[in-house]
């Protein structure tokens, strides 16, 4: 493939000028570290307080992994509700 078919390939058409403007640059972020900075372009919802049940066996396995062991909860179902989102489409 050469340049030419690179950017006249429809399976990807050449981004719009609203599109490039949402572009962020990783070093214009805030933050020491590749993490932190991809940790600010996470938009975060608020955060909601409820009471839930799990199984003894999941609570254990992340509880096990030590501070921050909720945060890794949430994100476990935040991966799940996203690839859901995705099948849903």
């Amino acid at each position: 493939m050469t340049a030419t078919d690179k950017t006249t390939d429809m399976d990807m058409p050449p981004l719009t000028e609203a599109e490039l403007s949402t572009f962020v640059r990783l070093s214009d972020l805030p933050g020491k570290t590749l993490v932190d900075r991809l940790h600010s372009l996470k938009k975060r919802v608020a955060k909601r307080s409820l009471t839930v049940r799990y199984d003894a066996d999941i609570v254990d396995y992340y509880r096990a992994k030590g501070k921050g062991y909720q945060q890794a909860m949430n994100d476990a179902l935040r991966v799940c509700m996203e690839a859901e989102q995705g099948l849903l489409r």
